[in-house]
């Protein structure tokens, strides 16, 4: 390779890393939102296929998309448990893209467990204990697959822990409560 060729060669890489710093950018963006509007955003899958062919076009690029790629799976399995809450974990309902690699999953399983306890809090809010309780179950399933496999689960423990106090004293509290009591308030 001359240096002419060399120069090429360069510049076309340099061009491709820029374009999939944005493409990892929009991906990762994407995927929030996804989390956030509790919907599948239009084009996140495209976004992520496309992902996949620049890396097949330059395999050095996959390191880019790594954060972006988490996310994305963070995304798509909170997505599956609001649509599979009942049998999101107990009939296998978790589903990630196979060309993902373990660690990444590993990471978004992670992340999975923090986003569940958000919602679970923001469904204590509204006093919707059964998806509360769903969201509880999905976490403590995610903690005792992460502790099969072997990864630091404490943080976890502790979410889970306090996530099972809130319910239990939600319960207790509605038993406690006095009916009579609430009728002559209004």
């Amino acid at each position: 390779m001359n240096l002419n060729e060399f120069y090429e060669y360069f510049q076309e890489h340099k061009e491709r890393r820029k374009r999939s710093e944005e493409l990892s950018n929009r991906i990762a963006v994407s995927s929030k939102e996804a989390i956030e509007n509790r919907s599948d955003v239009e084009g996140l899958d495209e976004l992520f296929e496309e992902a996949f062919s620049a890396i097949k076009e330059d395999p050095s690029l996959y390191g880019l998309f790594e954060r972006s790629f988490c996310s994305y799976c963070e995304a798509k399995l909170f997505l599956s448990f609001l649509k599979e809450k009942k049998t999101f974990l107990k009939e296998k309902k978790m589903e990630l893209p196979e060309s993902i690699d373990a660690r990444t999953s590993m990471e978004a399983l992670k992340r999975l467990v923090k986003d569940l306890r958000r919602y679970f809090i923001e469904m204590m809010e509204r006093a919707e204990i059964d998806e509360a309780r769903a969201a509880f179950e999905a976490m403590d399933e995610l903690l005792k697959l992460l502790e099969k496999l072997g990864e630091e689960t404490e943080d976890f423990e502790r979410m889970v822990e306090r996530s099972r106090e809130e319910l239990y004293d939600y319960k207790r509290k509605r038993e406690d409560l006095d009916i009579d009591d609430v009728w002559f308030r209004r």
